[in-house]
């Protein structure tokens, strides 16, 4: 088995830190032969600060395992980046246990290296693409506010200069209690059907709380998504209470 797997299944002397088993799969991980593996310092398979790091860990498991703080079958997983012999680094997820040879009464270390790069190089994408988006979401000049369950989850800055409230006055409370009692309904009409995937009206308006016992008109529009792998809706506000006032004026003048 360990001689066809694609991961590389090895096993270190704890006392010499030298390997005393390779796979031949380290060759196509790393370009090494498994015997130029084993023959070389345990230090050039990883990355300097990296070696640091992991030497540190293995000193203090070994202390652990031999003051029974460790038991036999306890698995460890780590990420760690390795040197291949063409000068690249590769990231790789180390599984490793530490056991007692019954030949010799060595202290062994065994484990399984995987190839994660491509792991990697997705979660550097998504993190980038993360922080892209929290940018745009948090600077957004237009009000944005996620609704998930009938709570607010999400808000951006804009939220908080519309409203006046601070953030504890709007994280995880109901979208409801800011609505007007007699807009309420058609808000919540709206939500369902939007998480229904029905085909709605571009906007509609809403009279909304604000701090101070004050009150706005919003402008809303919105899309369903899925949040943290449940439905949710990204709801856009404009802020329409001067035009209201306008239009109250216009109407007052037109019945006199």
């Amino acid at each position: 088995l360990s001689e066809n797997i694609k991961d590389v299944i090895w096993e270190l002397d704890a006392d010499t830190f030298k390997f005393t088993y390779v796979s031949p799969s380290v060759f196509n991980l790393r370009g090494y032969t498994a015997e130029e593996v084993m023959e070389m310092p345990f230090s050039c398979s990883l990355e300097i600060e990296m070696f640091k790091i992991v030497k540190e860990k293995i000193s203090r498991r070994l202390t652990e395992y031999k003051e029974n703080y460790i038991i036999p079958d306890e698995f460890f997983r780590n990420e760690v980046q390795q040197t291949t012999k063409d000068g690249r680094l590769i990231w790789t997820e180390v599984i490793t246990n530490y056991f007692v040879d019954e030949e010799t009464g060595k202290l062994m270390i065994r484990g399984v290296t995987r190839d994660i790069e491509g792991r990697k190089k997705g979660e550097e994408r998504l993190k980038k693409a993360y922080e892209e988006y929290k940018t745009l979401f948090e600077n957004a000049s237009e009000t944005i506010i996620l609704i998930q369950d009938g709570i607010i989850k999400k808000f951006n800055k804009a939220a908080l200069k519309l409203t006046g409230y601070n953030e504890e006055e709007i994280s995880d409370h109901t979208f409801l209690e800011y609505v007007l009692p007699e807009f309420r309904e058609t808000v919540i009409n709206y939500h369902k059907r939007r998480l229904n995937d029905e085909i709605l009206e571009d906007r509609y308006n809403v009279k909304i709380k604000i701090k101070n016992n004050n009150t706005k008109w919003l402008s809303v529009s919105g899309v369903k998504i899925i949040w943290q792998n449940k439905p949710a809706t990204l709801n856009f506000l404009l802020d329409i209470s001067e035009l209201k006032d306008i239009q109250e004026k216009l109407i007052k003048q037109n019945e006199e």
